[in-house]
Parts: C-alpha cells; sequence; structure tokens
C-alpha cells in the first residue's frame, strides 16, 4: 500500500467536500438542494478512489473524508463569513469582524445588526413556555389507604 497516494486521496475527498459542505449549510435540512449538496461530491471521489487503484476496501474511508469535508466545509463557511455571530457561541454576540453587539442589538438574516424592538425581547417570548396548569387532583395517598 502506497501511504502517501492514500494521504493525497484523503485530502482530495476532503478538499472536494469542503464547498459542498458550505452550501449545504445555507439549504433548508431534506430539500433537494440539500441532499444534492451532500450527493454530488460522491461520483468526483469513486472516479478519484478507482483511478488510484484503491478497491472496495477503502470505501469506509473515504466516506469519513466525505462527512468530515461535509462538517469542516460548514463549519469553515459559518466561521468566516464576514458579519456573522461567532457560531460556538463562546462570545455573546461577538463575530468575526469584532464588533461586540451590545444586549439591545440582534442579528438579522442580512447579517447586519438590528435594534431590538422597545419593550420586548424577541428571543425570549418567542418561545417561551406556557405556565403549566396546576394539578386539579393530589397524587399523596391519604392516610387510610396507606394504612391498608
Amino acid at each position: 500500500m502506497n501511504w502517501a497516494l492514500l494521504a493525497l486521496v484523503v485530502a482530495l475527498a476532503i478538499a472536494i467536500n469542503l464547498p459542498f459542505g458550505a452550501w449545504r449549510t445555507t439549504t433548508r435540512k431534506f430539500s433537494w438542494q440539500w441532499f444534492l449538496s451532500i450527493h454530488l461530491p460522491i461520483p468526483a471521489i469513486f472516479v478519484i478512489r478507482r483511478a488510484a487503484g484503491f478497491g472496495w476496501d477503502y470505501v469506509p474511508v473515504m466516506v469519513a473524508c466525505a462527512v468530515t469535508g461535509q462538517i469542516l466545509g460548514g463549519w469553515l463557511f459559518a466561521r468566516l463569513r464576514p458579519g456573522r455571530v461567532d457560531p460556538s457561541g463562546l462570545g455573546h454576540g461577538s463575530s468575526l469582524d469584532g464588533h461586540q453587539a451590545d444586549d439591545h442589538e440582534l442579528p438579522g438574516r442580512d447579517g447586519a445588526r438590528h435594534p431590538e424592538p422597545a419593550g420586548r425581547d424577541v428571543r425570549r417570548s418567542q418561545f417561551a413556555a406556557a405556565p403549566s396548569p396546576e394539578p386539579t387532583t393530589s397524587l399523596a395517598v391519604e392516610p387510610e389507604r396507606a394504612a391498608r
């Protein structure tokens, strides 16, 4: 086995999947574009694997490389996209342009920061759970039943 050739094929498989992973992050999950972004690089990886002379026993390695390239491409796209909020969530409101968002600013769909509507917190009110109703019956066992 030629380890240098295997390393080259692995690097190519990951590199081919990087732009498709970036594209995948911009599509709606389970849409036809999402499926296309995942499956379109597979024939290229197949051709590269066969041209290098690797057989069926290297398919799991190539699948792992494809998944790695997809994940890495999506992560890099989210990380390097200008004006986007830090995807790691470590710096609240921090972005790659160095701007720290104030607590009253929310990132918009276009990546620009828009002031929050006055008087309400969109982040909390949108997903706030309804208060649970008080139980009408007691689950405690009555003393005379407990004695039996």
